[in-house]
């Protein structure tokens, strides 16, 4: 079932708060692996809606972009790069999670071995979840502008 844009950027942004309230909730001496499994369900519903649902509304909105004005092309390349890295970053953060995870369900000892470990994990996803709502709001930004942009024509 397509959805459509507002029901993609509901969907995203739904995703990034649980994203990031997953991640900021603290947990007690022996919930690590709790946590780290809520988190990765956090980050794996992310990832599903940045890698597959947001592409397709990205694209329609680079259509209109460059049909408004061609010369925003190095911008539409700029977020083309930048939805790449986020999706890299979270793919690499889930990755970790998963590990971490299994690493702290093994023996509850291994809970104070992770919590560096955690700690720069709940960093770069907080900072992932920064950089994903700049992103949205960079393209809103630059779908004004394309409508909006003054091409230098006189009257």
């Amino acid at each position: 079932m397509l959805m459509t844009p507002a029901e993609i950027n509901g969907l995203l942004k739904e995703r990034v708060i649980a994203f990031e309230e997953s991640l900021s909730t603290p947990f007690a001496s022996g919930e690590m692996a709790d946590w780290a499994a809520k988190v990765e369900q956090a980050a794996e519903a992310l990832l599903h809606v940045l890698r597959d649902d947001l592409p397709p509304l990205r694209q329609q909105q680079f259509d209109t972009m460059l049909g408004q004005d061609p010369a925003l092309e190095p911008r539409v390349n700029e977020i083309r790069e930048s939805d790449a890295e986020n999706v890299a970053h979270l793919q690499r953060l889930h990755k970790q999670l998963h590990t971490v995870a299994g690493q702290a369900d093994v023996r509850q000892e291994a809970e104070t071995a992770l919590h560096d470990r955690v700690q720069k994990l709940t960093e770069a996803g907080l900072h992932l979840v920064v950089e994903v709502r700049k992103q949205n709001m960079a393209v809103d930004t630059w779908i004004q502008e394309a409508f909006q942009r003054d091409r230098g024509v006189a009257d």
